[in-house]
């Protein structure tokens, strides 16, 4: 449940959201089976050519507009996995671009609507605003069915707040992580690095030396831990 965004599926079919929709690669299959032939789907791992791979790589680092792809593909939605690390720069600046309103947001998927007038109904419904709603970790977890999975959801969450700016959302995603599983190295480690980041290097550093402790060959903990440890001796 917490590789393929169904909750986010679940949301297009419900609001009968219309046209095109550019997505990432990782997720393209899925929401062919899901979203296939009312929607069209940009690619997915079965059906695209060389070219169009490379065009995608294009778009997904910056080197064509996306702009360019919604106007020569009809885009009228992205639906995006920020589990995939190729989506996440994309999601900041659709966020950022007032063009386009996000309207679903969880744990794997972002869903960005253009803003147009046909839209206009939808998007007054369910646009997520993130610096006015109510504190996100207070959010249900949209694909999460088994409790002990709760922790993987709140790190994703996490990940995805602090690649928009929100590092306060993130850190009280990521703390509220890492007491479900005190072993997942990756939610310490991103813990420690955003608590770094707002000052708090005391903390940040501790979280980095649990990360360590738990998996001594990651290797972005034990960087950050050095990084971290050589900052605290030039202090002194």
């Amino acid at each position: 449940d917490l590789v393929y965004p169904i909750a986010a599926a679940e949301f297009v079919l419900r609001n009968d959201l219309p046209g095109n929709v550019f997505n990432d690669y990782s997720i393209g299959t899925y929401l062919n089976w899901r979203l296939f032939p009312a929607r069209k789907t940009f690619i997915d791992g079965h059906g695209y050519t060389p070219e169009r791979l490379a065009y995608y790589q294009q778009v997904m680092a910056g080197g064509v507009p996306y702009q360019q792809v919604v106007d020569r593909y009809h885009v009228n939605f992205f639906f995006l996995s920020h589990k995939a690390s190729e989506a996440r720069d994309l999601i900041g600046r659709l966020y950022r671009d007032e063009r386009w309103a996000l309207v679903y947001l969880d744990e794997i998927a972002a869903i960005f609507l253009a803003r147009t007038p046909e839209n206009e109904n939808l998007i007054a419904r369910y646009r997520v605003d993130l610096a006015a709603r109510e504190h996100p970790a207070l959010a249900p977890l949209s694909n999460v069915r088994d409790p002990s999975d709760a922790y993987l959801g709140r790190t994703d969450r996490g990940l995805v707040l602090s690649g928009l700016g929100l590092d306060v959302e993130a850190v009280a995603e990521l703390e509220r992580a890492a007491p479900d599983n005190p072993r997942s190295f990756v939610t310490l480690t991103a813990l420690g690095l955003l608590l770094a980041k707002r000052g708090e290097d005391p903390r940040g550093l501790e979280a980095c030396e649990r990360s360590v402790r738990v998996r001594s060959g990651y290797a972005p903990g034990r960087f950050w831990l050095g990084l971290g440890a050589g900052e605290a001796l030039n202090e002194h």
